[in-house]
């Protein structure tokens, strides 16, 4: 049975970082972890808690100045997934290796392309016996064009496996495209369009999304700023196993506070 309502979730999150540089050596170091807590809501048949899980991640990162700009980077991430309730959805582990380089074509142009291997590997579940290892090709890219001094537009892409929490792992494939504009010192105009295709493992299942967004984030001071911003998703579903289409409207809006 499939909830009218929104699913509500918490997380809680703990992240620890450090980065050092030597000479032309520049390296990162992270740690993170998070657990989610979803709730039932009214008149659902499906028991959400079976969704709760913690994901935990560890990575490592390097990137080497060949030139003033021209970066060398190697990149690595070991992370895991295991859910509460044991044999519902699959646990499990996966690392992901990548390679690539970061440059500066112009004042105008910057950007990073990373490419390399992706391996999961699942614990198998009665609903899930035959899933086991899943491996592919990983992208990264990102590049950022200063149209004006006041103008930003930044294209991103992806590609990687993920988890979706109580159906089968899908390949996920997305790509984006944002504009930051500076109206005042103190008030930054975005928008931006991102589309991704999720490829799901195991079950005949594939689903397109779109999303818009326009938004405005306005800086009180160096610590306190707050943004608005209204988002549209549009997403479809195919296959045997189609979850549902359906679009979303929202509404956002934050506070941000740096000590």
């Amino acid at each position: 049975m499939i909830s009218l309502e929104p699913i509500e979730y918490d997380v809680d999150g703990v992240s620890v970082y450090a980065t050092h540089a030597f000479s032309r050596l520049f390296l990162r170091v992270w740690a993170s972890q998070s657990e989610y807590d979803f709730h039932n809501p009214a008149g659902s048949g499906f028991d959400q808690n079976l969704r709760d899980h913690t994901y935990t991640a560890l990575g490592v990162r390097a990137q080497y100045a060949l030139t003033p700009t021209l970066s060398l980077i190697g990149q690595v991430v070991s992370d895991s997934r295991e859910n509460d309730i044991v044999g519902v959805s699959p646990d499990s582990d996966g690392v992901s290796y990548m390679v690539g380089a970061a440059f500066e074509v112009s004042r105008l142009l910057r950007g990073e392309i990373t490419v390399g291997q992706f391996e999961r590997d699942y614990e198998p579940t009665p609903a899930y016996p035959n899933i086991g290892e899943v491996s592919g090709t990983a992208l990264s890219g990102r590049l950022s064009w200063f149209v004006t001094p006041l103008t930003t537009v930044t294209f991103t892409g992806a590609r990687d496996m993920q988890d979706s929490g109580y159906e089968s792992p899908y390949l996920n494939s997305a790509y984006s495209a944002r504009v930051d504009h500076e109206l005042l010192r103190n008030v930054i105009l975005t928008a931006g369009v991102r589309t991704a295709t999720l490829d799901f493992e195991e079950i005949d299942r594939d689903d397109e999304a779109l999303t818009f967004d326009v938004g405005a984030r306005y800086l009180m001071n160096r610590r306190v700023s707050f943004d608005a911003a209204y988002i549209r998703n549009e997403v479809e579903s195919s296959g045997v196993s189609a979850y549902r289409t359906f679009d979303e409207n929202r509404l956002r809006f934050g506070v941000r506070i740096a000590l």
